[in-house]
């Protein structure tokens, strides 16, 4: 790792928090600052690298970063892969457990209450030079806003409505979007669940809520769609070939739609343009839609991605 001096922490502070807010507007969601926490906190940030984890797919040079309320903005830097070079820290099952060995153990020293949500885990990114260091802050930012913003979205959605009210089963969504054959075909409860809570906010007309959900459900099935591409690539290549490249090889564990993309385009079959456009269409919606206190939007935007959900499992998932 490259030793920074202060004047290059404040850089590496300031490129962060530009970060941060470009990607808050990317999403959408500038108008409510009340999700996220470094637009109304000063914080201090962790970044360290660890060892791997195998429950986490960690390998070494990876990152991972959590941030505490602090008197002013700061970042410190650790280095603990051999520290955590060992079989207990290897087997830990989740992210949480990880972060709970590190302080257990006092290789990281933390004073106050880490911030909801701040704890993002794993990137890939090196910091052996400046400008990977300067490439390490813009990461950060971006996927601290994204945790930030995804998180407490979904929160709030499940608080909505009984979860045990399976709306996906109403006349109005089985028959317009064919729900119900959609979630028995991909039998996955965490998924279920997710639309769930979409529909959840979609009847108390959170639109924007409902749009935030919706772009993480969507995401969750192009996942399970490559999962399903990996398993019919496994049955029809040696493990040799398998070995060498797979749908699932290098993709890592925070997705973008580009990842799922490239991937797509690489493996699956009956992908075209016209079906990337439909997911650029898709994605599209999800950062465009508006956003005001009331929490408020657009209901077009948000039957267009219910739809969006069905062509997806349709055109993508069923041909995978």
């Amino acid at each position: 790792m490259l030793n920074l001096t202060d004047e290059q922490k404040d850089n590496f502070l300031n490129r962060m928090k530009i970060a941060y807010d470009e990607k808050i507007r990317y999403m959408g969601a500038q108008d409510d600052e009340s999700l996220f926490s470094w637009k109304n906190k000063t914080l201090k940030f962790h970044i360290i690298n660890t060892w791997r984890n195998s429950n986490v797919l960690l390998i070494p040079g990876t990152r991972f970063a959590f941030a505490e309320e602090y008197f002013k903005n700061d970042v410190q830097f650790y280095d603990l892969t051999e520290q955590t070079h060992n079989y207990t820290f290897e087997n830990l099952k989740n992210s949480q457990d990880i972060l709970n060995y590190l302080i257990q153990n006092q290789l990281i020293k933390v004073s106050k209450p880490i911030i909801d949500f701040s704890l993002i885990f794993p990137f890939m990114v090196m910091w052996d030079t400046l400008d990977q260091v300067n490439n390490l802050a813009k990461v950060t930012g971006e996927f601290f806003a994204r945790s930030e913003f995804e998180s407490k979205s979904k929160k709030l959605s499940t608080t909505l409505i009984d979860p045990q009210i399976k709306l996906f089963e109403k006349d109005y969504y089985s028959k317009r979007y064919n729900f119900g054959q959609v979630l028995i075909s991909i039998n996955d409860p965490q998924f279920s669940s997710e639309l769930n809570d979409c529909l959840a906010a979609y009847e108390k007309g959170l639109w924007f809520v409902c749009a935030a959900g919706l772009g993480s459900v969507i995401e969750h099935l192009l996942y399970m769609s490559l999962q399903r591409l990996d398993n019919h690539y496994r049955e029809s290549h040696t493990k040799e070939e398998y070995k060498r490249d797979s749908p699932l090889k290098g993709l890592r564990t925070d997705p973008m739609k580009s990842d799922y993309i490239q991937k797509l385009r690489k493996f699956h079959s009956t992908y075209d343009s016209r079906t990337e456009n439909h997911i650029n269409s898709v994605f599209l919606l999800r950062n465009s839609i508006d956003h005001y206190n009331t929490g408020y939007s657009n209901k077009s935007i948000c039957d267009l991605m219910l739809q969006g959900v069905t062509d997806i499992y349709s055109n993508i998932y069923i041909n995978s």
